[in-house]
């Protein structure tokens, strides 16, 4: 049972970061769901495999970026129309001002590789 523990507060903890994350790789909150659903089901699998060595988060996070990418390079993919906007995404309880406007559309003008850099950080 403590492991079952241990993983719904995982889950609990990173979820919405996840999301967030997500949602700005694929622009589709449906797609960003099955992307986080996936991550935790990965996650939950080799669990026993963790090491460590990083943060619980920065594991996940890894784990969720592949399998964007995965989603990403799949036929089905390519003809799905998106458009994110900063007004689309998952809230996290914060207002969203106008800076934060511009420095998000910003991070999306971003060429793929860089904005991952960016949204990890």
């Amino acid at each position: 049972m403590a492991q079952e523990e241990a993983f719904s507060q995982l889950v609990e903890a990173h979820q919405t970061s996840l999301l967030r994350m997500c949602y700005l790789h694929l622009q589709d909150r449906q797609d960003a769901e099955d992307a986080v659903q996936e991550t935790f089901i990965k996650a939950y699998r080799s669990m026993a495999a963790f090491r460590g060595e990083s943060s619980e988060k920065t594991w996940l996070m890894r784990i969720a970026i592949n399998v964007c990418r995965d989603m990403r390079r799949s036929n089905w993919f390519k003809y799905i129309s998106r458009h994110v906007t900063p007004e689309l995404l998952p809230e996290e309880g914060t207002v969203i001002t106008e800076d934060t406007l511009m420095l998000n559309m910003c991070i999306m003008a971003m060429p793929a590789k860089w904005r991952e850099v960016v949204l990890l950080y």
